[in-house]
């Protein structure tokens, strides 16, 4: 959960300007976590406790499923 909750910052960071866009690949932000077959499966569970921007960006970068 915490390394998703660091690529969600750093997604944030980037989309607001503070960090250029590879900043995003930096802490998490492509982390091989979001890979896994384990995250897949806990990925609907989790998803609810980011920002839904965030969350569609995982699921389109990642193909995961939404809800």
């Amino acid at each position: 959960m915490s390394i998703v909750r660091v690529a969600e910052n750093r997604f944030q960071q980037v989309a607001i300007g503070t960090v250029p866009g590879a900043g995003i690949e930096q802490f998490g932000g492509r982390s091989v976590l979001f890979t896994t077959p384990y995250f897949r499966e806990l990925w609907p569970i989790l998803r609810v406790n980011f920002a839904e921007d965030f969350a569609r960006f995982l699921e389109v970068e990642y193909r995961l499923t939404g809800p």
